[in-house]
């Protein structure tokens, strides 16, 4: 799956970036792909780490059940994300 998060932080930017602009990230569930997926937006745009990430998607959703799967991608891909950004 983490050969899919840039790509998908680009879309959720740039539909963001756009007057009035909205989007709708789903699964099937919707709380697990969807939000491994805003996850890494909020890593790569808001520049948070992965604990701030899910606190905010928690805090908005609510409902986060970040699969085991994607959990363990997330750990591992934050960390070139860290070193980016600066975040220890």
């Amino acid at each position: 799956m983490s050969i899919h998060f840039q790509t998908a932080a680009d879309f959720i930017h740039r539909a963001l970036s756009l007057p009035g602009g909205k989007i709708l990230v789903h699964c099937a569930v919707g709380v697990s792909r969807s939000a491994t997926l805003v996850l890494a937006y909020l890593m790569l745009y808001h520049h948070l780490t992965l604990v701030e990430a899910i606190k905010k998607v928690k805090d908005h959703r609510g409902n986060l059940n970040v699969m085991a799967q994607g959990s363990v991608e997330m750990v591992v891909w934050r960390q070139p994300v860290k070193r980016w950004h600066g975040k220890l």
